[in-house]
């Protein structure tokens, strides 16, 4: 299970959402945390897969991310913020970036297996540009 505390403040006027804690590596348990259409941090994750302005990813390039995501080389050449699955059904929904440590140990393998395991069970994967 993870252990998420989340902080609200305002800072310079905007308004700034801290999330720490541990996220599980358990899928069953990810796939238990979806957030709903309306709970993304993108607020209604279907108006927000458009401005992603990113196609979904297809088998062989999440292939590619499970084999070669190893390095942070990987990410930064590419300009990768994280991922974002969404299961096209009820667009429930679950993101992976990069900033958590959780996502960057052990070669990325939380991020690398939650998104190939995301992908497997029918949810759309896009990625989430940083620029």
């Amino acid at each position: 299970m993870s252990n998420i505390t989340v902080n609200e403040t305002t800072t310079n006027g905007a308004r700034v959402i801290k999330l720490s804690g541990d996220m599980t590596f358990d899928y069953n348990q990810m796939k238990k945390e979806v957030a709903g259409r309306y709970e993304s941090i993108f607020g209604d994750a279907k108006n927000a897969i458009p401005k992603l302005k990113s196609p979904k990813l297809t088998s062989e390039q999440i292939c590619y991310l499970g084999t070669n995501g190893k390095l942070s080389s990987f990410y930064s050449n590419k300009k990768i913020w994280g991922y974002f699955c969404v299961d096209p059904s009820d667009y429930s929904s679950y993101i992976f970036p990069l900033m958590e440590s959780e996502n960057r140990d052990n070669h990325y393998s939380r991020m690398r297996n939650g998104v190939t395991s995301f992908f497997n069970d029918g949810f759309d994967v896009y990625i989430i540009n940083s620029n």
